[in-house]
């Protein structure tokens, strides 16, 4: 008994050994079947779809002509090439634009104005509030009166003040001065009579600083004062100097 024990379990073994080999050759076997199957499903080179026969001829018919430009055959159709009339309109349209985005920084550079005028409006209001509570009160008191630049007021660049002609006449007589004392002799310069006329014509309390002042002040203000040719126009030594007009530099 003790000898046949050994001998059955060695049939068990065997048994299992047999059955695991045929259970891996019918899973072989099987998935085997499965790829015929498969393969027998591929349909042949030469077959096309229905569906897609249908969405290529469509393609065809409307998607339209799209040569390369590289090819050497191509021509640029009308509708897209460039002339003088198409180069003409696009300049009159970045024209329109830029004259557009002047116009917006305009309205809102001319807007903060406003709004500063309003505050020195309002600041005068207060400082002269302040002056009258100080006065009451007996003490002293510090204005604070501020004002708006001439830079600020483009619209009033035409406006010429008394100051303003007085300047000009300076400058105008200073450059006939420097004219004369480039001139030397031969008749290059103007007669000593006629610059002590244009000194005793120009204003008493006018210092050595207003020609220049005055130059910088004409060339802010647009050009020449208006009144300056008239009251010039009768003395020769500055006939020159009036005859050609500062050109407006503020538009």
């Amino acid at each position: 008994a003790a000898g046949t024990e050994p001998a059955r379990g060695e049939a068990l073994n065997k048994n299992e050994k047999v059955t695991k080999s045929e259970a891996l050759k019918a899973r072989k076997a099987a998935r085997q079947r499965e790829w015929d199957i498969f393969r027998a499903s591929k349909p042949d080179d030469k077959y096309e779809d229905p569906q897609d026969v249908l969405a290529i001829a469509h393609a065809e018919r409307t998607m339209g002509d799209f040569p390369l430009k590289t090819d050497p055959d191509y021509v640029v159709p009308e509708t897209q090439r460039v002339n003088a009339h198409k180069k003409r309109r696009q300049m009159i349209l970045l024209d329109d634009s830029i004259h557009a985005i002047k116009m917006g920084y305009n309205e809102r550079l001319l807007a903060l104005r406003d709004l500063k005028k309003r505050i020195v409006a309002a600041t005068l209001a207060d400082d002269d509030r302040l002056r009258e509570i100080n006065a009451a009160l007996g003490e002293e008191h510090t204005p604070n009166r501020p004002e708006m630049q001439r830079s600020e007021l483009p619209e009033d660049r035409e406006a010429i003040r008394p100051e303003d002609v007085d300047r000009y006449e300076l400058e105008v007589e200073a450059r006939a001065r420097k004219a004369h004392g480039k001139g030397g002799g031969f008749g290059g310069g103007v007669s000593k009579a006629k610059e002590d006329a244009a000194v005793a014509a120009a204003p008493a309390e006018a210092g050595g600083d207003s020609a220049h002042e005055g130059e910088e002040e004409a060339d802010e203000d647009g050009g020449a004062p208006r009144g300056a040719g008239a009251s010039l126009a009768g003395r020769p030594d500055v006939t020159a100097e009036v005859s050609t007009p500062l050109v407006s530099k503020a538009k």
